[in-house]
């Protein structure tokens, strides 16, 4: 089961990449592929490692990454203000986590 796991996840990931790199980028550069290893764990991460929310985490992450260009495009903001937005939901994640704990513990 491990040993399938693998091959799927491996399998799903190269496909993503060749999306990535027909469909978006269009070329081969260096760095395409930074920050999507990090991208990934703090969308399992979110979910507590549940495979159906890790989707909707995906998504909301991808939807801030994508908005993240538009923010630098539009506001002059630098490229790093993405990798803030996506700090901000950790840390609100974070916090509703540890909010809820206090309320069950007595």
């Amino acid at each position: 089961m491990i040993v399938l796991a693998l091959v799927a996840g491996g399998a799903l990931a190269g496909l993503g990449g060749m999306v990535e790199l027909t469909g978006v980028e269009g070329r081969l550069r260096p760095g395409i592929g930074v920050g999507f290893g990090y991208i990934g764990f703090l969308a399992s991460w979110l979910v507590g490692h549940r495979p159906l929310g890790i989707v909707g985490a995906g998504l909301l992450l991808g939807a801030i990454s994508v908005a993240g260009d538009s923010l630098q495009i539009d506001y002059d903001l630098p490229s790093k203000s993405v990798y803030v937005l996506m700090a901000l939901v950790l840390l609100v994640a974070l916090g509703v986590r540890g909010g809820s704990r206090r309320r069950t513990e007595p």
